[in-house]
């Protein structure tokens, strides 16, 4: 029997934090993910970064690299001035 699969892929708009205006720090974004061993997808656009779990065979599986990869985009954008 085949065991049902699935990845998830996760879009995010880097904002300024005082404006919340869009803010073109992706590849800033995506080097301080790298030094953290995440690798973030750049977007078209400069103002967007992309996460990308594994495949995972379970929802908790799923759920805890949801979590790592959401809680190293937002410190790397924080660390950008995103």
């Amino acid at each position: 029997m085949n065991t049902p699969s699935v990845g998830v892929e996760e879009e995010f708009l880097l904002v300024a934090p005082s404006t919340g205006e869009p803010i073109a720090r992706n590849a800033d974004v995506a080097r301080y993910a790298a030094a953290a061993g995440v690798d973030l997808q750049l977007e078209l656009t400069t103002c967007q970064v992309e996460t990308v779990t594994e495949v995972a065979q379970t929802s908790s599986e799923l759920r805890q690299q949801i979590t790592q990869l959401r809680l190293v985009a937002a410190e790397s954008a924080e660390k950008a001035g995103a």
